[in-house]
C-alpha cells in the first residue's frame, strides 16, 4: 500500500491530522451536504444577496439600536446586522428588513449570548 502524506483537517481551526486531503473522522460525522446547509440558512449569511443587505442596511441605519438607550459598553456605531427575532433558519425571516436592527459589535454578541443561553 503506497504511502501518503498527513494534512490537517480541511475545518478551520482543527489541525487534526489526516491522511491526504479532508475532514478528519469527527468532522466527517457533523458535515452536512449543501442542500442541508442551504435550508437552514448557515450559507445565507456568505450569499450576494445577504452582502448587499446588510450593506445597504447599515448605510442606512449606521447608529446602534441601542446608543439611544446609552448601554453601557455601546460603541455607537453599527458594525453588525441582526435579526431582532432569530431567523431559525427561515429564509423569509432571514431575508426581512423588519426584522433587521443595526448593533455594534458588543451590543450584538451580548444579544446573541442572552440568545444561546435560554
Amino acid at each position: 500500500m503506497p504511502w501518503a502524506p498527513k494534512a490537517a483537517c480541511v475545518v478551520p481551526g482543527c489541525g487534526e491530522a489526516v491522511v491526504g486531503r479532508g475532514r478528519c473522522a469527527t468532522h466527517t460525522k457533523t458535515a452536512r451536504t449543501h442542500t442541508d446547509r442551504h435550508h437552514t440558512g448557515e450559507t445565507a449569511y456568505n450569499s450576494a444577496r445577504w452582502v448587499r443587505l446588510s450593506r445597504a442596511f447599515r448605510a442606512e441605519h449606521p447608529m446602534c439600536a441601542n446608543a439611544a438607550a446609552n448601554v453601557p459598553g455601546c460603541t455607537l456605531v453599527a458594525t453588525e446586522v441582526d435579526h431582532v427575532v432569530p431567523h431559525k433558519g427561515d429564509v423569509r425571516r432571514f431575508f426581512d428588513v423588519g426584522n433587521l436592527q443595526g448593533l455594534c459589535r458588543s451590543c450584538h454578541a451580548r444579544k446573541t449570548q442572552k440568545e444561546t443561553q435560554g
